[in-house]
């Protein structure tokens, strides 16, 4: 209560968020330890068979469950972001773009499900998904995750997968949304935006590029992590073990340069368009010969020069990277 007696700014319990959303992560540990829990560990003797095994695996869903746990914060401070975005530049075009997002996410989601169940397996779901099924279903240690129902029923390792591609999806999409709404503030039909509308609509671009890919970085990140739940617990010798470890370092690579064509491909065409349109702004309110395409552009608010975006390829990279600083990170720990 303030000291004339009235409630707090915000009224209700609203001043009470600071104090609950710091909770909100232990809650969440606390659920997703539940689904990918862990082996029991035998007692740590010298005969103790299984014991070191039974210790990385533990480690390594560890490991997983708080990659999973920082790509789900960073996934929905980005959805939150790319919402802001689309209610700032409220619009009639920003509305309709929401609910198609909506429904984009859904169609997606389900298709992914729905496709998980074709026969035969598509190729990308049996390398991704059923061939570390198979291995942890094989194993005594990690059965537990691929749960007793037949390969592709709903499982914790099924979870594991859907829960954050699911977010993922959901913020490359709300991404898109954005580029959506910004280039229908510029309509051609709409005519004469400004230059400072311009400038503002490229800084908002680059803003949700870098979340994005921020988004993707821990997608990859978790999706590596996810493929190496098998190496501890493989059958056969130490060489078929380092085979797998090559087998999933493989596929964080192959999902790293998806995900960083997906980053490529959300961006570059608004970008294009909005450059187009942004050319044409200025030559129509321009009595004089345009400058050179990158001083225009600087101008405008889009610095084509290298060192300038050195950080913005850094940022596209950044997903392909993940994969081989993995595999040197894992070479240099060996």
């Amino acid at each position: 209560m303030t000291e004339q007696g009235h409630p707090p700014p915000g009224g209700g319990i609203a001043w009470l968020w600071p104090i609950i959303v710091p909770v909100a992560p232990v809650l969440f540990a606390i659920a997703l330890m539940e689904v990918v829990s862990g082996p029991a560990i035998p007692a740590l003797t010298e005969t103790a068979a299984g014991a070191d095994a039974a210790l990385k695996h533990s480690g390594a869903r560890l490991v997983f469950a708080a990659a999973v746990a920082v790509h789900t914060a960073v996934c929905i401070a980005a959805m939150v972001y790319f919402a802001a975005q689309m209610r700032r530049m409220g619009n009639a075009g920003s509305y309709k773009a929401a609910l198609a997002v909506l429904a984009f996410s859904l169609f997606v989601l389900g298709a992914m499900v729905l496709f998980a169940h074709v026969e035969p397996r598509l190729t990308i779901y049996r390398l991704t998904f059923f061939e570390i099924d198979r291995v942890l279903r094989a194993s005594s240690l990690a059965s537990d995750l691929a749960g007793a129902g037949p390969p592709g029923s709903f499982s914790p390792l099924a979870v594991a997968v859907l829960f954050p591609s699911g977010l993922a999806i959901v913020s490359v999409v709300l991404a898109a949304g954005v580029c959506a709404v910004v280039l229908c503030r510029h309509r051609p039909a709409k005519g004469g935006a400004s230059k400072e509308l311009f400038q503002e609509s490229f800084e908002t671009l680059l803003r949700c590029f870098y979340v994005l890919s921020a988004v993707l970085v821990t997608s990859t990140v978790a999706a590596m992590l996810f493929f190496q739940l098998g190496t501890d617990v493989v059958a056969g010798p130490k060489r078929i073990r380092d085979a797998f470890a090559a087998y999933a370092s493989g596929l964080a690579t192959f999902w790293g340069a998806i995900y960083t064509a997906t980053l490529f491909s959300a961006f570059v065409t608004p970008m294009a368009l909005l450059c187009f349109r942004a050319r044409s702004h200025a030559s129509e309110n321009s009595g004089k010969r345009l400058p050179l395409f990158g001083d225009w552009l600087a101008d405008y608010g889009l610095d084509t020069k290298i060192a300038a975006n050195l950080k913005n390829i850094m940022a596209l990279l950044a997903p392909l990277l993940v994969g081989p600083i993995g595999q040197l990170a894992n070479a240099a720990g060996a």
